[in-house]
């Protein structure tokens, strides 16, 4: 919540992050005295600004730049601390993303902009930047952004590279550059939506449009000759024959054979002995286990308690064997960090731990505030079963934990779990867990 106080009435108004971004004008009115009080912020001080908050700025822009889930009460979020704060690492590019994944290209643009300012080189930002500026229909800063994308990357220039450019050419009224350039790539991947809007616009067919369905459709419906139609029915006049002569059997048995036969030859509509299978979901996990021993944990010897304590498991076992796989694509990263290293991670606010705890014990609190070492444990990975992937996540969190006699915390939900807590909520995770998760 944002608050803001009159300076000539001393009236304390509250307003939540959303109604305040979205107030066009530069003044707030007081509904008391009805001053104009300048709408504007302040950020604080990096000395001075809360743990809490700071570790929020960095989860919400990781769970943006990372495709967890992101809504609007995010990304507004997100701002208002950045705002309120400062920005930090790549907030500024999480909020150009953010907006430009909502459609609000106006401030996607104002962000990208900005973080552009720091960090000029960032070609996936460029990216966004020149379609954010297709999106605004200012074809000349696209189509200049685009070229400088290319003339970056060289061969490696993207499909979307390409359908930027030639679509800001387009709209400069420029179509036959545009089609040279298109003409030019001629294996571009039509399924992308740039590329397609592109070929649309110059009177092309992509390969992959309905079309284009609707064609093999036709070639398949003529491979089915009249001979291929009287096969079929043969086969169908075959089965007529077996359904009479499986009612005259079941008519000579009597009805108990036949009540028999029926529940043990019936196919089950919905077998619940199989797992259900559900759509693959992107997965986003990350957990810092905080210690009180400055020592970085030996990883073979973790990599050994992991093997012994999910061996005989079915979910886990197949998982614990693509540890090393995981960490190599990056799905699995895992950092140490000491305190020396980066002392403001260990300024944890005592006052904040209650609001930010599960069961913690005077022991849980002095391990957080004495930390010597963080372990950083992030999984980010596309998986068809999100439940036994979490289950295997946080059976490594728990090697860490006993390994380092550390505390836990959720970096997703912001959450430091007390031992005992910890213990009896990361046994026999469900699928109603993992959405509390």
């Amino acid at each position: 919540m944002i608050q803001v106080r009159c300076p000539e009435c001393g009236y304390l108004q509250t307003l939540s992050e959303e109604r305040f971004l979205t107030i066009s004008d530069d003044f707030l009115n007081c509904p008391h005295c009805h001053a104009r009080l300048p709408k504007k912020w302040s950020p604080a001080h990096p000395e001075n600004i809360p743990e809490e908050a700071r570790h929020k700025i960095i989860a919400f822009s990781r769970r943006i730049l990372n495709g967890g889930t992101m809504n609007r009460a995010v990304v507004t979020a997100l701002e208002a601390l950045v705002r309120r704060y400062g920005q930090m690492e790549s907030s500024l590019k999480a909020l150009g993303v953010g907006y430009g994944s909502l459609g609000e290209h106006k401030k996607a643009e104002e962000f990208f902009a900005m973080a552009l300012q720091e960090s000029p080189e960032d070609i996936e930002m460029q990216r966004w930047f020149a379609k954010v500026k297709l999106a605004l229909e200012k074809y000349d800063e696209a189509y200049l952004e685009s070229t400088k994308v290319m003339q970056i990357v060289g061969s490696d220039v993207a499909d979307e590279d390409i359908a930027t450019a030639a679509l800001a050419l387009i709209g400069l009224g420029r179509s036959e550059e545009g089609k040279s350039l298109l003409d030019s790539h001629p294996d571009l991947d039509d399924s992308l939506p740039l590329v397609k809007q592109a070929m649309r616009k110059l009177g092309r067919q992509p390969r992959n449009s309905s079309a284009g369905w609707r064609s093999a459709f036709s070639l398949f419906n003529d491979l089915i000759s009249s001979s291929y139609k009287m096969r079929l029915q043969t086969l169908r006049d075959r089965a007529i024959s077996l359904m009479k002569s499986r009612k005259s059997d079941k008519a000579a048995t009597g009805s108990s054979s036949a009540r028999e036969f029926s529940l043990k030859t019936r196919p089950r509509m919905f077998d619940r002995s199989f797992p259900e299978k559900t759509a693959p979901r992107r997965l986003f996990l990350e957990y810092w286990i905080y210690s009180p021993n400055d020592a970085v944990p030996d990883w073979e010897a973790v990599r050994s308690d992991m093997d012994t304590a999910c061996a005989g498991d079915p979910e886990l076992t197949p998982r614990v064997a693509q540890i090393n796989h995981l960490i190599q694509t990056n799905a699995l990263s895992i950092e140490y960090v000491k305190k020396e290293e980066a002392e403001d991670l260990f300024s944890y606010p005592e006052d904040v731990l209650p609001r930010n705890s599960r069961g913690l014990s005077p022991r849980d609190v002095d391990r957080v505030v004495n930390a010597r070492l963080i372990v950083r444990v992030r999984f980010v990975q596309k998986v068809d079963d999100a439940v036994a992937w979490l289950k295997f996540v946080v059976c490594l969190v728990d090697r860490f934990r006993s390994v380092t006699e550390g505390v836990v915390q959720d970096v997703i939900s912001h959450t430091l779990w007390g031992e005992a807590e910890w213990k009896k909520n990361s046994r026999g995770m469900s699928a109603r867990r993992l959405d509390f998760h």
